[in-house]
């Protein structure tokens, strides 16, 4: 990160506003040592990876700012850091959207991750945060990966995924309001090893299963409607368990659902 164009760090607070920072080989942004500041309305295009780094608890805030076309991560949030991300776009980054490790808890809103060649929104590390309204769109793989961590969300939407829509695995604890999948290649929602609650969702158009539990997963979903996937409505597997109040399931192109050992 040493090539970072903008580096913030203990006892600073600057503001940036309307600032534009294109073609640099290291990091665009990049905040550290508890650092604290505001990035609204800039832009950040064809920059190194992660394009933009929130380390060592830092309390960056970023509005309205858009990163496009990084060579690999969009958006790293790192080391128990807790970032205010709202309103921002990351286009076409050349791997994952949004990465979350080492305990990060940012509260994410109204984020558009579009076309990502890696994941959506990767989280991992016992991490957790909130996002709320946000969107991925077109990603080249999986459209949100969970593990070891407990985020909650609320108004999420992946659409035309390439992989699975959401994975949730390595005793994840994840919550869900008002999720809506869409459009992918595999599986629209997995859970394996985990837990995950529902509460109103829908899952659509899928050339796999709707929704999938594996290895002892646990499901407690509420007023959803999974319909026209090509594979099982919801498959219950691997001794998992699933809670499931107003749920309906229709036009499957296997079971509707599913329960096997």
């Amino acid at each position: 990160f040493a090539a970072a164009a903008v580096v913030v760090r203990t006892g600073a607070d600057p503001q940036f506003t309307d600032c534009t920072i294109v073609d640099t080989e290291g990091s665009a942004v990049l905040a550290a040592e508890r650092a604290q500041g505001a990035v609204r309305d800039c832009r950040l295009t064809r920059v190194g990876s992660p394009a933009v780094v929130v380390e060592e608890r830092s309390t960056l805030r970023f509005t309205g700012t858009t990163v496009a076309e990084s060579s690999g991560v969009g958006m790293l949030v790192a080391s128990q850091s807790t970032p205010l991300v709202e309103n921002c776009r990351i286009e076409s980054p050349g791997a994952q959207g949004v990465v979350l490790m080492q305990q990060a808890e940012p509260e994410i809103r109204g984020l558009q991750i579009d076309k990502p060649a890696g994941y959506g929104v990767h989280v991992l590390e016992r991490s957790g945060g909130t996002f709320g309204e946000c969107t991925v769109s077109a990603p080249q793989d999986v459209g949100v990966w969970i593990a070891d961590s407990s985020p909650a969300f609320a108004d999420l939407c992946v659409n035309d995924a390439v992989g699975k829509a959401v994975v949730v695995t390595e005793n994840g604890k994840v919550s869900f309001r008002e999720l809506n999948l869409g459009r992918a290649g595999g599986t629209a929602l997995e859970v394996r090893g985990s837990s995950v609650t529902i509460n109103d969702g829908s899952m659509s158009g899928t050339d796999a299963d709707g929704m999938l539990l594996l290895d002892k997963a646990s499901l407690e979903a509420e007023d959803v409607v999974v319909s026209g996937v090509a594979g099982n409505g919801i498959r219950i597997s691997e001794h998992s368990s699933a809670d499931l109040r107003s749920v309906t399931v229709s036009d499957s192109g296997e079971t509707n659902v599913l329960v096997s050992d």
